[in-house]
């Protein structure tokens, strides 16, 4: 199945001023204190940057397959989500996503050692041996490193790390402890869980709805929700590192950004009313 339509000079335009604009952005990141802050700020906008270019290269094709594109713009707004978590507190959150890789190896050394014998994991001494090795090795850096990720506080670390449990259960399966939802409830962009993110997700595992959901999306939607995020993450890292930009810059990612907040209007006069002078 393939995307309908096709990307006009005003889609082109945009396309390009966000890449102007973000050509900025590298150099106010190059500015930034050497550290922890500055590696993950750099590799989750990079990250975004490569798959919204992805998405834009894909749709200015003649043909472009529509299911690949759904996945990249569930992963775009995944992508999003975690950079707004990390902008919430960016010494303390650089942190745990910098040492989150420990906790995706070390699952993936309990899974291998799970299914020794299956196709991929071959079943010999040696190869037991080095996973031996290799596991007390984590377990050195989890008991130093995984307190964070428990996924609840009913087991201690040290009983989540025994044998026989599944790492799955007990550690969570992103950096951040806080749920998509709620994050991009905090950003006023609840709706994009609710409509666009789980619409995404059928397209992803292919259930019964995503064949009619993937007719429906046309080139220059497709673009259209990537350009948005993309705009509004370049807002939100600029606000956030107070990164100089020229007020044309500005008011282009103000206007990506705040195009992505909406919700009840009663909500948000209960959430003025409940403000602090």
């Amino acid at each position: 199945m393939e995307l309908k339509g096709q990307l006009d000079q005003d889609d082109k335009r945009i396309i390009e001023e966000l890449k102007h604009v973000s050509s900025k952005i590298g150099t106010e990141f190059q500015a930034m204190p050497k550290g922890l802050v500055k590696d993950a700020a750099i590799q989750q906008y990079s990250d975004m940057s490569t798959i919204a270019g992805t998405i834009i290269n894909l749709c200015d094709l003649p043909k472009t397959p529509s299911q690949p594109i759904g996945v990249l713009l569930r992963t775009i707004i995944e992508s999003s989500i975690s950079v707004f978590a990390f902008c919430k507190d960016p010494k303390a959150n650089a942190k745990l996503y910098s040492n989150f890789p420990v906790i995706l190896d070390w699952k993936r050394l309990l899974m291998r050692k799970k299914h020794f014998g299956c196709p991929i994991v071959p079943d010999d001494q040696e190869r037991r041996n080095v996973l031996i090795k290799h596991e007390q090795e984590f377990r050195k850096r989890m008991l130093k490193l995984g307190q964070p990720y428990l996924k609840t506080k009913k087991h201690t670390l040290k009983e989540a790390l025994q044998s026989g449990k599944n790492p799955n259960n007990m550690f969570r399966d992103r950096w951040y402890k806080e749920t998509r939802h709620n994050i991009l409830k905090d950003e006023r962009m609840e709706w994009v869980y609710d409509l666009y993110y789980s619409m995404l997700c059928s397209i992803v595992h292919m259930d019964s709805a995503a064949c009619r959901i993937l007719s429906l999306v046309k080139k220059q939607t497709a673009v259209t929700l990537s350009n948005q995020f993309w705009g509004a993450i370049i807002y939100k890292l600029v606000e956030t590192f107070r990164f100089r930009l020229p007020a044309v810059h500005k008011r282009i990612i103000r206007d990506f950004y705040q195009g992505l907040q909406g919700g009840n209007s009663n909500d948000q006069k209960q959430d003025e009313g409940n403000a602090q002078p």
